[in-house]
């Protein structure tokens, strides 16, 4: 996953981290809210976890300024890895692995801007289901180029 990924012990999500039944929603966007907002909820900053009846993690998330922003790890109930992916300011980045729960990889995609560039994705036997790569005729493709000036443009201003 690259030098962004940062292992985190069970203890570590629980003890730093807020269930996230006890987060909150703005409600005119897909902000995640350390308190309700007409308690003054401000945007999140932390670990966000939900966890399965039986105690097992069901997935963390890092968040930053209420959105995704970091790794984002999901479990089965078993313990064993789903998958994994980094997220930028609520959209993902870079590659997404998820697994099936005997270990094998189920399926490969690679993000920019929270755009499919590519995807990849195997059956349970190892067998090629599904390719694909973003079109440049593909309507993903014009919003790709728009958020790539957008970042640079953003980029500039911060220069």
């Amino acid at each position: 996953m690259g030098d962004k990924e940062i292992n985190y012990s069970l203890e570590e999500i629980i003890d730093e981290g807020v269930d996230f039944g006890d987060l909150w929603y703005s409600s005119s966007s897909d902000e995640v809210l350390d308190n309700a907002e007409d308690e003054n909820g401000s945007p999140f900053n932390g670990i966000a976890y939900e966890t399965y009846a039986n105690g097992m993690l069901r997935y963390f998330s890092i968040y930053k300024n209420g959105f995704q922003h970091g790794l984002t790890h999901e479990f089965y109930e078993s313990g064993k890895t789903k998958s994994k992916q980094l997220m930028e300011r609520g959209q993902i980045i870079g590659k997404k692995i998820s697994w099936y729960e005997n270990g094998e990889i189920k399926s490969i995609g690679e993000y920019e801007n929270g755009i499919e560039l590519n995807y990849q994705e195997w059956d349970e036997n190892g067998n090629l289901a599904v390719s694909r790569v973003l079109s440049e005729i593909c309507d993903n493709y014009k919003l790709l180029n728009l958020r790539r000036e957008q970042r640079k443009n953003e980029q500039t201003d911060l220069n």
